[in-house]
């Protein structure tokens, strides 16, 4: 169960990454740091909260399973992608929430990195 939903987490981070790093600059980027951040910032929650949080990253990661035959991080990137915007775009409101709490934790951690630090 632990690497299902590291793995889920970690597409899902990458993804989100790469839709809010800027401009693609034709390398693969590494977003094991910013991985590594979130992870840290989910074991670091109260227990109740870090298992909701945990439940429903299952869930979103096994969601199109029925349809797809394949969970989220087994999909190709597009299909990954079109899926995090039908969640930012839904008007259920925790899968909402869900999106914009990992997207705010992938976007402090991209920011927070030296090479985006301001002189």
């Amino acid at each position: 169960m632990t690497r299902y939903l590291d793995a889920t987490i970690s597409a899902l981070v990458y993804d989100l990454g790469e839709i809010y790093s800027g401009p693609p600059t034709g390398t693969a980027v590494n977003y094991n740091d910013i991985v590594r951040f979130v992870m840290d910032q989910l074991n670091r929650m109260p227990s109740f909260l870090g298992f909701a949080v945990r439940a429903v990253t299952m869930f979103f990661g096994a969601v199109r399973l029925p349809v797809e035959f394949s969970f989220f991080h087994q999909r190709d990137p597009l299909r990954r992608r079109s899926q995090i915007e039908s969640w930012m775009r839904s008007k259920i409101l925790p899968c909402q929430e869900f999106i914009k709490l990992y997207a705010s934790l992938t976007v402090l951690a991209l920011n927070s990195r030296p090479a985006c630090a301001v002189l």
